[in-house]
């Protein structure tokens, strides 16, 4: 039941991005070398690997982007909602241009965060309670770095290792990272699947 509600939420976070991604934007001139369009088709996800929450970020190629956070929770039930409860939240924001810090790494700000509804408004959908959350992976959201397949392994910080989940064991990183520096919290990328 847990990932069948996971799915049903998430596809309307994923229909949104897809819909933001299709608005005509100027793409911000990459002086760093690096611009937002090589991130396209790329998923960053936040998680412990253990429970039934996740926070996953799409970057669109003008620095704009869409989030989604969800956390569940099925022993915490009740008559209204007897398939228990889940916090989410749906958020969108902009990223600033890129400037590069090494090869392998470039820095970049969260210049706008935005999300729906109000952190803490409650409502029942189809026998769950649904509460909306803060989006987890941003917190005290201002300098982001991203860090590209090949980062020593020895050259990241603590922070971002404890949520890479092993993407640097083989001692260089084997995917993009992003990392939230203030909140100490990491994303690693994944090639995101095509809705079909």
């Amino acid at each position: 039941m847990r990932k069948i509600v996971c799915i049903v939420f998430l596809l309307p976070a994923i229909l949104f991005g897809m819909a933001a991604c299709a608005a005509s934007r100027e793409t911000p001139d990459p002086v760093s070398g690096l611009d937002f369009t090589e991130l396209v088709g790329l998923e960053f996800w936040f998680g412990s690997g253990v429970g039934a929450w996740s926070t996953v970020v799409e970057i669109f190629p003008d620095g704009t982007f869409t989030g989604y956070y969800h956390d569940s929770d099925a022993g915490d039930n009740g008559p209204d909602y007897p398939d228990g409860t889940m916090y989410e939240c749906c958020f969108s924001g902009e990223f600033s241009a890129f400037k590069k810090v090494d090869e392998y790494t470039y820095s970049t700000r969260c210049v706008s965060l935005k999300t729906e509804g109000t952190a803490g408004e409650e409502k029942i959908l189809d026998g769950i309670k649904v509460i909306t959350a803060d989006p987890y992976g941003f917190d005290d959201a201002d300098e982001f770095m991203l860090y590209l397949p090949g980062k020593r392994a020895s050259e990241l910080p603590a922070g971002f290792l404890d949520w890479s989940h092993g993407s640097a064991s083989s001692g260089a990183l084997d995917c993009h990272g992003l990392y939230n520096v203030a909140g100490q919290q990491g994303f690693t990328s994944y090639r995101n699947s095509p809705l079909t």
